[in-house]
């Protein structure tokens, strides 16, 4: 079925957005997640998300593919590919929130124990954001 989704993913430390989409999205739900589809004319892209009780996956499709995989807690892996090659990132979820309609999310990018850059990504079902 089709439902107004609002995304947003913000860099921190300088607070900019990095990914913002307000508009319909194909969503299926089910016991167990939610699948998000989400197809943007411009600039051109797909984002596919599978979003579980404590843990998601993005998958980002434009000039280059990032997976960004998400559990409360944990730390997780992240791959971008673009024609130059493929890098695998280190992440940490210090935060992974979902409730009804939303879900929110505060990880940050690792090089071993040390914390790289820190980002949120907020997903509201059914209206925007304010």
């Amino acid at each position: 079925m089709k439902k107004q989704v609002c995304l947003v993913q913000r860099h921190c430390e300088e607070d900019t957005v990095l990914l913002s989409y307000e508009g319909e999205a194909q969503v299926e739900i089910d016991d167990r997640k939610w699948s998000i589809f989400i197809q943007n004319i411009q600039p051109a892209y797909e984002l596919n998300l599978h979003v579980y009780e404590d843990a998601m996956i993005l998958d980002h499709l434009s000039q280059q593919h990032t997976r960004l995989s998400f559990r409360k807690g944990h730390q997780t892996n992240a791959h971008v590919e673009n024609e130059m090659g493929k890098i695998c990132l280190n992440m940490r979820t210090y935060q992974y929130e979902k409730t009804k309609n939303s879900v929110f999310v505060h990880y940050a990018i690792m090089n071993g124990d040390q914390v790289c850059d820190t980002f949120e990504l907020t997903i509201k079902m059914g209206g925007g954001m304010k």
